[in-house]
């Protein structure tokens, strides 16, 4: 009875291994493919062991790739190639000369030897830096600078890119000479900084700072206006007219400030001029003002003192530009 079943499912191997290899032929086959179209683990090796020129390629391919993809910029501020998109809301001018280490325009810190004087112009391509002697340049202070990992700092200068590359674990890094980059801690923060060393004027089209080992400057967009304006107000802002105030007494109006970006911390304020002009019923005026800050980040009231002929009780309007600034600047 048992010779009676049909054999069902039985593998000749004359007709599934032809080649008589002891391996079904459909098998052979991955993909379409015969085994030998694929690389084994002996043709590639491990990659720790690879030869250097190996490894070289290896990572000039990923860098090749890296380079034509576009990372965010880690810096405020950071794109001159169009000076009326700069934000500079303290209104430095161009040919503005300084003897020491300040902020100027948003964010940046002139950055120089200070027995010396350097120079910041706007030109029609990006910010102008030219040292009488010694040395000079400008640095940004970062509140929020990365700690680990390998980051690019870069930036176009008279057209050329120089790049600086280091681990965000140590930032101390440096590179240059008659163009230095470096990376490094300033006044307690981390900080990247580009310096001149001669007296040629140098101009800078962009500056970045980016998460790799590539830089990737050339495929940025321009910075938008209004978004690095409201980051640059973290940090420091103006006022003028239109600010309205209520008199406390006759030398004393307490100003209202509302912010529409937080501040970084409660700022300082600082009066531009100590000259300031108010009207409401009748003109007033606050000479050798003094101002005093209450409240937070988020805003409050400045009590300006020196005024003269105040109305208790009444409200008053500013009708002066650019005379009050508060600063959260690192």
């Amino acid at each position: 009875m048992l010779g009676s079943i049909p054999e069902k499912g039985d593998m000749i191997k004359s007709v599934y291994d032809t080649d008589n290899n002891g391996i079904v032929d459909n098998a052979e086959k991955l993909g379409g493919q015969l085994p030998t179209y694929y690389a084994k683990q002996s043709d590639i090796g491990d990659l720790t062991t690879l030869q250097t020129t190996d490894k070289t390629n290896v990572v000039k391919a990923v860098n090749e790739m890296q380079s034509k993809l576009y990372n965010p910029n880690l810096l405020d501020n950071a794109y001159f190639e169009i000076p009326e998109a700069i934000v500079n809301q303290k209104g430095i001018v161009s040919g503005w000369v300084t003897p020491t280490s300040l902020y100027f325009i948003d964010r940046w810190r002139s950055y120089i030897n200070i027995a010396n004087n350097t120079t910041y112009t706007f030109e029609p391509n990006g910010l102008g830096v030219q040292v009488s002697e010694g040395w000079g340049g400008i640095a940004q202070l970062l509140e929020f600078a990365p700690t680990e990992g390998m980051y690019t700092f870069s930036a176009i200068i008279d057209g050329v890119v120089h790049a600086l590359t280091f681990d965000a674990s140590t930032w101390n890094a440096q590179s240059g000479t008659t163009v230095g980059l470096t990376a490094f801690t300033y006044l307690d923060k981390k900080t990247v900084r580009i310096l001149f060393y001669d007296t040629a004027k140098h101009i800078t089209q962009r500056v970045k700072l980016e998460k790799g080992t590539v830089s990737t400057i050339l495929n940025d967009p321009p910075q938008d206006f209004g978004d690095t304006l409201q980051k640059c107000q973290r940090y420091y802002r103006t006022y003028g007219s239109g600010l309205v105030g209520i008199a406390l007494n006759s030398t004393t109006m307490h100003v209202m400030l509302n912010f529409e970006n937080e501040m970084r911390i409660t700022p300082n304020p600082v009066l531009l001029t100590t000259t300031i002009n108010f009207f409401g019923t009748a003109d007033v005026q606050a000479t050798n003002a003094t101002a005093t800050f209450y409240g937070d980040k988020k805003g409050g009231a400045l009590a300006v003192t020196g005024f003269t002929g105040l109305v208790a009780g009444n409200v008053y309007r500013s009708n002066q530009a650019g005379w009050l600034a508060l600063d959260a600047n690192l």
